[in-house]
């Protein structure tokens, strides 16, 4: 429809990949952020009960764990967006 409208391929493209880096970052910070906050707590209170437990956030491995996520997410967009921008406006008006 993009295309029938007067969108390039490399605008298509782009507009699914800016859609798709929205929602992916916005579910990646609404899993990070009340998890931090909630294993927090937890080990609070576990610690009460457990002499010497302190709370360590990982931040490597969870920045990799992001990194990961955020590109996955990215190439599973890209791929069929390749193939979806090469229809031709025509085609994708017709009505089956």
């Amino acid at each position: 429809m993009m295309r029938a409208l007067g969108f390039q391929r490399g605008q298509v493209r782009l507009a699914f990949l800016i859609e798709s880096s929205f929602i992916s970052l916005l579910g990646i910070g609404v899993g990070v952020s009340p998890s931090l906050g909630f294993s927090g707590t937890l080990i609070d209170n576990i610690s009460q009960n457990i002499p010497g437990l302190e709370y360590m956030v990982p931040w490597s491995e969870l920045l990799l764990v992001i990194f990961v996520g955020y590109a996955a997410s990215l190439l599973t967009t890209f791929l069929p967006d390749r193939r979806v921008s090469k229809v031709y406006p025509a085609e994708a008006l017709r009505y089956e």
